[in-house]
């Protein structure tokens, strides 16, 4: 599977119900003030009659939780074995869900998704640009939006591997950004000749030295299930994501 496979309305209806009746972990995509995040939560049930689903209200990992409220496109994914199941949908209100008689949750109230992808695990391993090949990036601080409105320096390096997760990006250690983890961080980059430009917003994973005069900087794709509209960016990401990894399975395959 090299792109995100829609599933039918009778198979998705099926993994909804069944994740909930198992209460699994779910990942929430949405804005906050300074760009995309994501938030843990999980399914707490359905209401078939409806058509609505119920999670648990989102928190943030050593972060301020942004108010969700209703009206609100989110992105919800789950895992389910070796694939990863994508959603945008929108909030309906927040509500008290009971799982007992004696114990309830502030929970949201989301509106059944119209549409539901699939996608293989494989996808977010890394795959290392293959030799020979340089794919500049562009990177800078914020959203993917905020690139021409604000007076934040654009950093130029290259890319050194990529997933449908995120990008690592080698640049010169003397023209590399002090951002800290967690920051929001945009990047494009052209993956080959004739092909359109790729941008997507995301958080700065990780930052260290790799010697040569250069820093790694890791950059967590975020907000790319979050809307119709990222589908494309997303597929594009896989596309080239796919290409990288089968030309490193080349590589292996002739040094056996």
């Amino acid at each position: 599977m090299s792109q995100p496979i829609q599933l039918d309305p009778d198979r998705q209806d099926e993994l909804l119900h069944e994740a909930a009746s198992r209460y699994l972990a779910v990942v929430v995509t949405c804005r906050a003030a300074d760009g995309w995040t994501t938030l843990r939560s999980r399914f707490l049930g359905t209401d078939a009659k409806d058509q609505q689903l119920f999670i648990e209200y989102p928190s943030g990992s050593g972060t301020v939780t942004p108010e969700i409220v209703g009206g609100q496109n989110i992105g919800v994914s789950f895992r389910r074995s070796h694939k990863k199941c994508v959603f945008n949908t929108m909030v309906l209100g927040r509500c008290q869900f009971s799982l007992s008689a004696t114990e309830g949750l502030p929970a949201l109230k989301l509106r059944w998704p119209e549409q539901m992808c699939e996608l293989q695990r494989r996808l977010y391993y890394r795959a290392p640009v293959p030799e020979g090949i340089t794919v500049p990036v562009e990177l800078w601080r914020g959203r993917a939006e905020d690139r021409r409105s604000q007076n934040d320096p654009i950093y130029r390096g290259t890319m050194l591997d990529l997933s449908a997760g995120g990008v690592s990006v080698a640049l010169p250690s003397d023209d590399s950004p002090c951002w800290h983890e967690g920051d929001p961080a945009s990047c494009e980059f052209q993956a080959g000749s004739g092909e359109p430009p790729t941008t997507v917003s995301g958080r700065l994973r990780h930052w260290e030295e790799i010697g040569g005069g250069c820093v790694r900087v890791g950059l967590h794709f975020v907000g790319l299930d979050s809307s119709p509209d990222q589908r494309d960016t997303l597929e594009r990401v896989i596309h080239v994501t796919v290409r990288f990894q089968r030309a490193e399975m080349d590589r292996v395959a002739k040094r056996l």
